[in-house]
C-alpha cells in the first residue's frame, strides 16, 4: 500500500478515482451545524475546489454543533471563516469562493453555474425549494441535506433522524414530485413580511424568534457522512447513488425511499 495521504481510500477507488475528486467543483449552500459537517468529510476526500454560500454569523449556542469552531472564536464570527480555515487546516493550497449572502442571490445562482455538484445544507423550506429549483434548471447534481427532531407538545421526544436526497440524473426526479419537502413551510419562509404579519393576526400563529428549533452534532454528523458516501460512490462509480436515505435515530435504522416521484411536476417535469 502507497503511504500517502490518500492511499488508504485509493485502496476503494483506485488513483482515478481520486482524480475525480479532487477534479470536481462543489457549492456548499448553508455552512452551518450539517454544511461544516460535510465540508470537513468533503475536503478529507480530497475535493479541492469549494463555493461557500452563507450569511450567517456565530452564536453562543453555535459551539454545540459547528465543526471548526474553536472556544476562543468571539460570537459574531463569520461562519464562513470558519468553513474556510477547517478546509485550508487541511488542504492550504484548496481553491475557495466565498459569497456571504442569503440564498438566492444573483452572486449565489451565477455561482452555482460554475460547479459540477451543489451540496443544500440549509434549514428553511423556502430556501430548500428555491435551491431546488435552480439545480433543476441548471442541470446540476444536487445533494440536500437536512435533519429533524420532532418534539411532543408535553415536552417528550416524538421522533429525531434525518435524510438525504440525491438528484443524480434527470431521472429521478426532484425534492418537490418526490414529497420531501414541506411546501406549506416553504411557502411561510417566502411570504413577506406583510403577509407573515397578516397571518399571524388571522389565525394567531406564534413566531418563533429566530426559526430555530433542536440540533445535534451527532445527528448533523450522521446525515452528512451519508451526504458525503453518496457522493463518493457517485462520483467514483461504485454504484448509483440512492435518491433518498433515511436515518430514524429513535429505532436506530437507515432505510431507502422505493417510491417512485410523482407525475408531471411542476418543477423537473
Amino acid at each position: 500500500m502507497s503511504d500517502t495521504r490518500f492511499g488508504r481510500q485509493e485502496l476503494l477507488f483506485g488513483e482515478a478515482g481520486q482524480k475525480l475528486i479532487r477534479e470536481t467543483s462543489v457549492a456548499i449552500v448553508g455552512v452551518g451545524g450539517i454544511g461544516t459537517q460535510v465540508i470537513q468529510s468533503l475536503v478529507f476526500l480530497g475535493v479541492h475546489h469549494f463555493i461557500l454560500i452563507e450569511p450567517g454569523k456565530v452564536k453562543k449556542s453555535s459551539q454545540n454543533r459547528y465543526i471548526g469552531m474553536r472556544h476562543s472564536d468571539p460570537v459574531g464570527t463569520l461562519k464562513l471563516d470558519i468553513a474556510e480555515r477547517l478546509i485550508r487546516g487541511v488542504d492550504p493550497e484548496a481553491q475557495v469562493q466565498r459569497i456571504e449572502g442569503w440564498f438566492p442571490s444573483p452572486e449565489a445562482i451565477a455561482a452555482l453555474q460554475t460547479v459540477d455538484v451543489v451540496f443544500g445544507c440549509v434549514d428553511k423550506e423556502g430556501a430548500r425549494l428555491k435551491l431546488n429549483e435552480e439545480c433543476v434548471r441548471l442541470g446540476k447534481r444536487f445533494i440536500d441535506s437536512a435533519t429533524e427532531i420532532h418534539i411532543k407538545e408535553d415536552g417528550g421526544i416524538q421522533s429525531y433522524g434525518g435524510r438525504v436526497f440525491v438528484r443524480w440524473t434527470e431521472q429521478v426526479g426532484c425534492l418537490v414530485c418526490c414529497d420531501v419537502i414541506d411546501l406549506r413551510e416553504a411557502g411561510e419562509d417566502l411570504a413577506s413580511a406583510e403577509e407573515t404579519a397578516n397571518r399571524g393576526g388571522i389565525y394567531g400563529v406564534q413566531q418563533n424568534e429566530n426559526g430555530s428549533g433542536p440540533s445535534v452534532v451527532s445527528l448533523n454528523a450522521v446525515v452528512a457522512g451519508m451526504a458525503a458516501t453518496e457522493f463518493l460512490v457517485g462520483m467514483t462509480g461504485i454504484r448509483s447513488p440512492n435518491r433518498l436515505t433515511i436515518y430514524r435515530a429513535e429505532r436506530g435504522i437507515v432505510s431507502l425511499s422505493r417510491d417512485e416521484p410523482a407525475q408531471d411536476c411542476l418543477v423537473c417535469g
